[in-house]
């Protein structure tokens, strides 16, 4: 039997939906369950209204770029765009948080950790900063301050702040960011901190995680490398979000498997702008970066 070709996947949409309307045509599972499915008549009136709307208000030929999760409404904006002659762009390191805010905790508020506590709380994400001293001080005073090393521009964001770890809050992520010299006092006063299971070092550890683990315990331990740099100027924070082909925001389970966990850490980085890596290998990985910034 001969397949029926059609001129575009707008034609194929319209032939479908005309047959069948009511057969399901996508059902998306995302990491909390299945959504409503859609059948091919909601699918063809939802992507007919967009373009209907896009007609209105942009040129045939023009570009737009969709900042959609993953799901339903992505496949009916992007039909949408082919039905008005538009061009559709999606970029895959900024989305949103898909409804899930992730509860984290930032350990340490040193450049990196000020700034990826700031990045995921403006993402919508709840964040508390643990700081200590002057820092503290100025954090509770100023807020976390940012300037872009590049661009300049300049960002305020009152993250809240904690001065001690509560043994009894539980957090979906603690993200630890503290210095070499600081990564053993850090192990330890997160191994008494039971009630949090997800513990990503962020810390460059050429000579392994055989201790961290010890301290914190090996199922609680990810591991992970920051895809930013700065410094800081007083309390201003100047930073450098790397390009996702230099340097991304890499992380890993210890074992090199692949987990919900590690799924749910590298959603959260991405919606707030990091671009991310998954690796198999971080012991091998921290190994090459050592020599290659040591050269």
């Amino acid at each position: 039997m001969a397949t029926q070709a059609f001129p575009s996947l707008v034609h194929l949409l319209d032939a479908r939906a005309a047959e069948d309307p009511d057969r399901v045509l996508y059902t998306f599972v995302s990491d909390t369950g299945y959504d409503p499915s859609w059948s091919r008549r909601h699918l063809h009136e939802r992507a007919r209204s967009i373009a209907s709307t896009l007609r209105l208000t942009v040129r045939r030929g023009d570009r737009a770029l969709l900042l959609y999760p993953p799901g339903t409404e992505f496949i009916a904006a992007f039909m949408g765009c082919l039905g008005a002659g538009v061009h559709s762009c999606c970029t895959g390191d900024v989305c949103p948080t898909e409804g899930r805010a992730v509860r984290i905790l930032v350990f340490g508020a040193g450049v990196l950790g000020s700034l990826y506590a700031a990045k995921l709380h403006r993402a919508g994400h709840s964040v508390a900063l643990l700081a200590r001293g002057e820092r503290l001080a100025a954090l509770a005073t100023g807020g976390v301050q940012l300037e872009h090393a590049l661009s300049g521009k300049k960002d305020m964001v009152r993250v809240p702040l904690v001065e001690e770890l509560d043994e009894r809050t539980a957090y979906d992520l603690i993200l630890v960011l503290v210095r070499a010299d600081q990564l053993d006092s850090a192990a330890h006063t997160l191994g008494k901190h039971q009630a949090s299971q997800n513990l990503l070092f962020m810390v460059n550890n050429p000579t392994g995680h055989a201790s961290v683990a010890s301290a914190v315990g090996a199922d609680r331990l990810m591991l992970g490398f920051a895809g930013a740099g700065g410094y800081r100027d007083g309390d201003l924070v100047k930073y450098v979000v790397l390009p996702g082909l230099l340097q991304p925001t890499t992380i890993g389970e210890p074992d090199g498997s692949e987990t919900v966990r590690l799924t749910q850490a590298r959603k959260a980085f991405r919606s707030a702008g990091f671009p991310v890596a998954l690796n198999r290998t971080m012991d091998a990985w921290y190994r090459y970066h050592a020599a290659w910034v040591t050269r």
